[in-house]
């Protein structure tokens, strides 16, 4: 009899439940870009019948974390520059019209869960775990943008950022990584403390730019130095 998956929970949906174990093991390095997803073999391993998980990879497929191939089926995406450069732009976009709203309510943020993410952050970096770092950074900023009270904005966000996943474990997994990063974090609180816009998107940017030109290169260095295409 097959084992079921360690982790797998079935509420509230098995669609859902297969979903985010899935989009979790993607996120985390754990399936790498090009491994094929067989639909039969993940039923199987979950014990179900192949739509919850024929759904569940045309939701991985909709969020970019996917592809389906001819003939192939569906696979984990490739990791391009060009792709997290776009994503970036993505962001910035979204982020520059969210924070820009939050910043326009002095007291939305919440300041204390942000200096308790940025704690977590710290434990994360000293226990040596990418996958708590992820969680917390990804709720860091999101903190910056819930406030802006509009639902469909921090969907989107939420969206794009989680898509970044993938290219941003690149940089959690180095062991140097938040010591780089830590004084630009707590940059951030002092101006988003301030509610000073202008200060937060440019440090944001200057962070967006520092993540574009470390996944290029190691996206370069796994890659012998070529460059990869989807």
């Amino acid at each position: 009899m097959a084992q079921e998956q360690p982790g797998f929970v079935r509420p509230p949906t098995t669609q859902e439940a297969v979903l985010a174990v899935l989009r979790q093991a993607i996120l985390q390095g754990a399936v790498p870009p090009g491994t094929p997803l067989v639909q039969e073999e993940i039923a199987q391993r979950f014990r179900l019948s192949r739509v919850p998980v024929r759904e569940a990879l045309r939701r991985l497929e909709g969020e970019g974390h996917v592809v389906y191939r001819p003939r192939r089926g569906y696979v984990v995406a490739g990791l391009t520059p060009d792709d997290f450069a776009e994503l970036s732009r993505l962001r910035e976009l979204l982020e520059t019209d969210a924070v820009r709203r939050t910043m326009a309510r002095p007291g939305s943020c919440d300041l204390t869960a942000m200096r308790r993410l940025f704690r977590d952050l710290d434990a994360a970096a000293r226990d040596h775990d990418p996958v708590a770092y992820a969680r917390a950074d990804r709720a860091f900023h999101l903190a910056l943008v819930e406030p802006a009270g509009r639902a469909w904005l921090t969907r989107v966000v939420a969206q794009v950022w989680d898509a970044c996943g993938p290219y941003l474990a690149l940089l959690h997994a180095a062991p140097d990584h938040h010591a780089r990063e830590r004084p630009g974090y707590e940059a951030l609180l002092a101006a988003v403390a301030a509610y000073d816009a202008e200060r937060v998107l440019a440090l944001l940017g200057e962070r967006r730019a520092r993540a574009i030109a470390a996944v290029t290169t190691a996206l370069r260095d796994r890659d012998g130095g070529a460059v990869r295409h989807p």
